[in-house]
């Protein structure tokens, strides 16, 4: 379903790449992307003795950006080795739980956003993103005529809101982190 993701650090969003596409930019060589999904995620050892292991506050989605964002922040670099294939049927088990694929998505898109973000671009990528959240979720609820929707996307937006300043100490201790390499 795709190849990875691009991020902007400045507001949050994240763009897939290669969106039903196998390899958008016919290259027969591995090349350097900013993230690459799970399902085809390969880590050398040495990644993750320096990085950790994946950050389990996130649970569903958005835990692969989160620790290809951490291995760069220590160096290492994430590539697509465009002669790989991996299938992967696309929200099979999450299409069975419904409200909740809503809720555990803006949650931890949220929670990329409040960790990984430079404070000085921070309040801003929370307002668009927070903003986003809300008409989405009412948009969808009024559509769908589903008024829990609403109440998981103001959910999610709480949950990360109580859960600001620990989530955002792993920010200053991966820049901390990364001051020191450099």
């Amino acid at each position: 379903y795709s190849i990875g993701q691009k991020w902007n650090l400045k507001t949050g969003f994240v763009k897939n790449v290669g969106f039903g596409e196998r390899n958008p930019q016919k290259s027969t060589k591995p090349y350097e992307i900013d993230f690459v999904p799970g399902v085809a995620f390969v880590v050398r050892k040495k990644v993750i003795e320096d990085v950790g292991l994946l950050d389990e506050e996130y649970f569903l989605y958005f835990e692969e950006p989160d620790y290809c964002l951490r291995a760069k922040r220590v160096g290492y670099k994430t590539f697509l080795v465009p002669d790989t294939v991996a299938y992967h049927k696309f929200a099979a088990s999450t299409s069975k739980v419904g409200l909740l694929v809503f809720y555990y998505f803006q949650r931890s898109r949220l929670r990329f956003i409040i960790k990984n973000i430079e404070s000085v671009y921070l309040p801003l990528a929370l307002i668009i993103n927070i903003g986003h959240i809300l008409v989405v979720s009412y948009l969808i609820s009024i559509k769908k005529k589903t008024p829990l929707l609403m109440v998981q996307g103001i959910k999610a937006i709480f949950e990360n809101l109580l859960s600001f300043r620990r989530a955002r100490s792993t920010f200053h201790a991966q820049t901390e982190c990364t001051d020191a390499n450099n």
